[in-house]
């Protein structure tokens, strides 16, 4: 994201995150479930990959954006839960 990209009509902070989706090496993608992730908080323990991201990663990600927005609306930013949820493609039936 640039200095210039307004998230919800805000700037960022920093100008220096970047997106890196479709840049990862192809022989990163894919295969990590059995791949064993080391917690600095628990030394000498591992968790295997599937379960880091369904266990911690998954979690830590909407209670983070579930903080955020409640945050804004706290300050009286005027978000609601459309922009929670983003574009919604509807079809007909």
């Amino acid at each position: 994201m640039s200095a210039g990209v307004k998230v919800f009509g805000c700037r960022p902070i920093t100008g220096d995150a970047t997106c890196t989706e479709g840049r990862r090496p192809k022989t990163r993608k894919g295969g990590n479930r059995g791949r064993k992730v080391k917690l600095s908080w628990a030394p000498g323990k591992v968790i295997g990959g599937e379960d880091y991201l369904l266990q911690m990663t998954i979690p830590n990600t909407f209670f983070h954006v579930a903080m955020a927005y409640a945050i804004l609306r706290h300050n009286g930013v005027d978000v609601g839960k459309m922009d929670f949820l983003g574009a919604i493609n509807l079809v007909d039936a």
